[in-house]
């Protein structure tokens, strides 16, 4: 059984591209005899050590580190739905913790992995992701233009009122603001992205929000009473349209 496992090893190490699952499977009448006291049954019979697709590669892309949240999107949803998308086995952030969350000076490596072709694919909708088209992945995007003096209300303390209307409304938002985010001084955006349902949601109610913010408390702050009830007014309506996805 040793000599076996160390043919196995062999195998799936010569054979680039190769499916470890299929190598376990490929086996000689010998050696399924040999296992059989192991395994509870007789193996028999022989699978091809290489993967039908073809060999893998692992490539490594870099993306700016301030747009980390627009790749991950609400809960991770946006790069899954690439990785699913573009069919490759491993899309993910290769991130510094030391580095955290919030950081946005420079950039931050990607992992890809898997056939040479959805990785090409999977590039490309993360390119189009970086510039706004979440598009290839069956979502929706769209900017509203934002009073540069209602920004921090809209904000709320440490990001609380943005954070609860993406939990709300099922959609990924983010403040642009400064050149880096490609905006032009005194210029400020509220991106959003998501499935079109949740983008119309989340702009009627971002929309109703700044309509009436010279009416909020003088510290700002948006209370959970009335963000609940802007959306419960939302939910009765029939939405405001599909998403231009165009800037203001």
């Amino acid at each position: 059984c040793v000599e076996y496992a160390v043919q196995l090893i062999l195998r799936f190490v010569s054979a680039p591209g190769a499916d470890l699952k299929a190598v376990l499977s490929s086996r000689d009448d010998a050696s399924s005899s040999a296992l059989a006291p192991y395994t509870g049954s007789s193996l028999s019979g022989s699978v091809s050590a290489y993967d039908p697709e073809g060999p893998k590669e692992e490539r490594i892309f870099d993306v700016p580190a301030r747009k980390k949240g627009h790749l991950l999107g609400l809960h991770g949803q946006t790069i899954e739905l690439i990785r699913s998308t573009s069919g490759v086995i491993k899309c993910h952030i290769m991130a510094d913790r030391d580095r955290g969350y919030a950081a946005k000076d420079g950039s931050i490596p990607v992992q890809i992995f898997g056939a040479p072709d959805k990785v090409e694919t999977c590039i490309s909708l993360i390119e189009r992701v970086m510039a706004g088209d979440h598009s290839g992945i069956g979502h929706s995007s769209d900017y509203v233009a934002v009073d540069p003096a209602k920004v921090e209300r809209l904000k709320g303390d440490r990001w609380q009122v943005i954070n609860a209307m993406k939990d709300l409304t099922g959609a990924y938002m983010d403040v642009l603001q400064g050149a880096d985010a490609g905006m032009l001084p005194g210029e400020t955006q509220l991106f959003i992205a998501g499935p079109a349902e949740c983008v119309d949601r989340a702009r009627t109610i971002v929309q109703a929000l700044l309509s009436i913010m010279d009416q909020l408390p003088a510290n700002g702050e948006a209370s959970p009473e009335l963000l609940g009830s802007l959306i419960s007014s939302v939910s009765l309506t029939n939405g405001t349209g599909a998403s231009t996805n165009q800037r203001f």
